[in-house]
């Protein structure tokens, strides 16, 4: 074939998938054209380019869940991926490892002085508690990577090992003054094994983890700061919740990036509270719009609607059974403790998304918890306000930071 015919073709080529995608767009908005112009009216008009930055990202997620035959294509993908034997599927963004837990790709690169930068920040914030009688207690999970298990790892592939990161954080806020809580260690000390605390798609903690974390942080604020909290250990002792486990019913995060041939179902477990209870949870959407509820912890705080709705629709993708915390990923929240003692203690609670299930256990030890979600507030701004005037109307007695390592930068606005 001539240099001629070869540009012709090339050129036909070009016209032909040019002409593909733009009858397939035609064809998304067809399908999905009102559900997209609704998801993007909810999206407020951006004020400044921090506000824009912010929005981006849920642009991006509204045109990718509104793609025509999105899951079938997928899910496609998925199999072709698991069919060739890969470890690794999106250009090496979720890595799988041998046991078939998900994890997001990418070598652990990291620089000291940002470990430190985010440890100042802790303790910039514990200064500001202290001035009005707060205490703060930093809260980090564990590490999605098992340093000591190498075998459970495909060869040549990028697995992020952040252990490292986390090291530089804790030696840091040992350094200044700043109380935490390693939960690698405690989880090792525990002997919890990686099956019980990790969902194999999604990075978020299970309740099995969350409730030991609950345990974990109870513990820490009685030793460090004289807390008293749960005194009798009633609400540590796990006869006390009813558990119910939702087998093969939740994709996490991980999953709905990689497919469901990729990486499989996870089993979902709830623990029910078996002791009365009424609290008020008042909680804000994005847009600030606002709602309010009332009532025991298995209607309030833990939501029975979400997982009736998954078990009715049998959709994971368009679930995400964690909203049973909460109801939602809300911004902000308030719980009020509506049977706890007159001077019970004020709690602050900043998290990175996997917080929730923390509040839901704490709230029968304080008589009001304050939530605070900065990755679902409008903008970091926003979120930097909001926690400004938390901190001087509504005092805390103590502040928890629950949040991943490499995740503090969004957390701490």
């Amino acid at each position: 074939m001539g240099m001629n015919a070869r540009r012709r073709a090339q050129g036909v080529f070009a016209l032909l998938f040019c002409a593909a995608l733009v009858a397939y767009a035609a064809l998304c908005l067809r399908t999905h054209g009102a559900a997209m112009q609704a998801a993007l009216s909810e999206i407020k008009r951006p004020a400044s380019a921090e506000e824009l930055r912010a929005i981006t990202p849920a642009l991006d997620k509204i045109l990718y869940k509104n793609l025509y035959g999105r899951l079938l294509l997928s899910e496609a993908h998925a199999r072709v991926q698991r069919f060739m034997g890969k470890y690794e599927t999106n250009g090496f963004a979720i890595l799988r490892d041998k046991e078939g837990f998900l994890e997001y790709g990418g070598l652990a690169v990291y620089s000291p002085e940002a470990a430190r930068a985010q440890a100042q920040k802790l303790w910039r914030l514990k200064s500001k508690a202290a001035m009005r009688g707060g205490k703060l207690l930093f809260v980090s999970p564990p590490v999605r990577h098992r340093r000591y298990e190498p075998e459970t790892y495909a060869a040549d592939l990028p697995y992020p090992d952040l252990h490292a990161l986390y090291d530089a954080v804790f030696y840091h806020l040992q350094r200044y003054g700043v109380a935490s809580l390693d939960l690698r260690a405690d989880f090792e000390k525990e002997a919890l094994p990686f099956e019980a605390y990790a969902f194999r798609t999604d990075d978020r903690l299970t309740a099995e983890a969350a409730f030991a974390a609950f345990c974990a942080a109870t513990e820490a604020l009685n030793r460090d700061f004289g807390a008293q909290l749960d005194s009798k250990g009633f609400y540590r002792d796990i006869r006390n919740y009813e558990k119910t486990t939702y087998a093969q019913s939740f994709l996490g995060s991980l999953g709905k990036r990689a497919g469901i041939a990729f990486g499989g179902l996870d089993d979902f477990t709830v623990l029910w509270p078996t002791f009365p209870s009424l609290y008020e949870l008042s909680a804000e959407k994005r847009d600030g719009s606002e709602r309010t509820w009332l009532g025991p912890a298995h209607t309030t705080l833990l939501r029975p609607s979400v997982l009736k709705k998954a078990a009715e629709t049998r959709d994971p993708y368009g679930t995400d059974l964690y909203k049973v915390y909460l109801g939602d990923a809300y911004p902000y929240a308030r719980i009020r403790n509506l049977a706890a003692e007159e001077d019970a203690p004020r709690l602050l609670l900043l998290h990175d998304g996997g917080g929730a299930p923390l509040a839901v256990l704490l709230a029968p030890l304080f008589k009001e918890i304050r939530v605070i979600h900065t990755g679902a507030a409008r903008s970091p701004s926003d979120a930097q306000s909001r926690l400004r005037d938390f901190m001087e109307k509504s005092p805390p007695d103590y502040i928890i930071v629950e949040s991943r390592a490499e995740n503090l930068e969004q957390v701490l606005p």
